[in-house]
This record gives C-alpha cells, structure tokens and sequence, in this order.
C-alpha cells in the first residue's frame, strides 16, 4: 500500500502480489499482481497447470525425417534437410 501523499497520489494505491512455489519441481506454479489506484487497476496472472511427473513418450525425441543433425563448433544443430534438386512431380522438362 502507498499511502496518500507519499508519491503524489491523492487516494492510496494498493499494490498485492501472491507466488506459489513447487520446492520439489523448482518452478513458479502460481503468480498473481495486482496494481490498484483510483483511475487506474491492472491485474497479471500466470499459472501452470496440467503437471505430469512421469517420462514423457519417446517419440517426443525423435528427429523428423526432413531434418538432420549437425555438429558446428562442439555444440549439435538440428537443421531442415533440403529437399533433392530435380523435376518436380516426378515431370522432366
């Protein structure tokens, strides 16, 4: 809460911010921020939802058939594999 007068404001302003935490996840589960004064409010929220602790399926991982992996400088690079030069649709010219 700013009081009145304190950062010319004419009426207090009342600012609220709520966090919950997962200390077992590490991560930010809930946020809420609330900014209230006379002629102006604002409200943000953020929440995680739908928290699935088991292993994700495999297929998540695989590579696209259109893409490779390169190495550039120690670090791995997935890139879009150009398709082959040559007539389309199978027509020559």
């Amino acid at each position: 809460m700013i009081p009145r007068g304190r950062a010319g404001n004419d009426e207090p302003v009342e600012i609220v911010e709520e966090r919950w935490e997962s200390l077992g996840l590490r991560l930010l589960l809930y946020s809420t921020f609330a900014f209230y004064a006379p002629r102006v409010g604002s409200d943000l929220t953020y929440s995680l939802s739908n928290i699935r602790r088991t292993e994700p399926p495999p297929d998540l991982f695989v590579v696209p058939p259109d893409y490779v992996i390169e190495e550039s400088r120690g670090q791995l690079i997935l890139k879009y594999a150009e398709p082959p030069q040559g007539p389309r649709n199978g027509r020559r010219k």
